[in-house]
């Protein structure tokens, strides 16, 4: 088993602690992996579909793009809406690295860095997603998709009098939050939970070996858990995957 992919943040080679984006765009690409659909539909993309998929993901902008309807170019061919509804979401990462589906940190840190900076729109970290009003149809379908990737995301349709003076208006939006039943068990944790998604998912593929295999590579790549922590992460690594029909 490669080390890239187990030891995210091994060094030299690794991500950063320091880099959230790349942190959550490696995430994405890493957990899509994990599809079989999604690496072989995504293979038999050509340059120009990948192109613009990822186009589309950019304008919106959304961590996930989607495909088209009616396209030729793919390895299976989707008809309807239905069908590319039903299909599980696809990172945009995937589609802007070049090195799909070779794993995230097989390539080199540059290309690694332009692909990210390509980007990093679509990973805002301080700010919510905020789209103008109203959506075509490819914008519409693209955040509904996104969203169901999400589940705890939830869309909404917020109208804003640009009369009233700021105070008034962010008084009214926290109104809104107060009547909404929202957890908040995120709301420090955003630094932290990436890397813990990601080291969940190394759990997972390590649980897959025999306990021989999983020992012997452990101890190869210097990431080693114990048998019940990796029974634990495993169980959070598989809920994240099965909520986007990765597995």
């Amino acid at each position: 088993m490669n080390w890239q992919a187990v030891h995210f943040f091994r060094q030299p080679g690794g991500l950063s602690r320091n880099e959230p984006k790349e942190m959550a765009a490696c995430l994405d690409y890493e957990q899509a992996l994990e599809s079989k659909a999604i690496v072989e539909l995504i293979c038999s993309l050509p340059p120009a579909e990948k192109e613009w998929m990822l186009d589309r993901a950019l304008r919106l902008p959304s961590r996930f793009t989607f495909l088209r309807s009616g396209s030729d170019h793919a390895s299976r061919n989707f008809r309807a809406f239905e069908e590319v509804a039903k299909f599980p979401p696809i990172p945009a990462a995937c589609v802007a690295a070049s090195w799909f589906p070779k794993h995230w940190l097989e390539a080199p840190a540059l290309e690694r860095k332009s692909v990210v900076e390509k980007i990093a729109s679509i990973y805002p970290i301080h700010r919510p997603t905020i789209i103008d009003f109203p959506l075509d149809a490819d914008a519409a379908e693209l955040l509904t998709k996104s969203a169901a990737a999400e589940p705890n995301t939830t869309l909404h349709v917020i109208a804003i009098n640009r009369t009233e003076t700021r105070s008034a208006l962010l008084q009214r939006f926290k109104s809104w939050l107060d009547q909404q039943e929202i957890e908040g068990t995120m709301s420090r944790k955003g630094k932290v939970n990436i890397p813990a998604s990601l080291d969940d998912l190394a759990c997972y593929r390590l649980s897959k070996l025999d306990a021989v295999s999983r020992e012997t590579a452990m101890s190869e790549i210097g990431f080693c858990r114990s048998v019940a922590r990796l029974s634990h992460a495993k169980r959070r690594a598989m809920k994240r995957l099965r909520e986007r029909n990765y597995i």
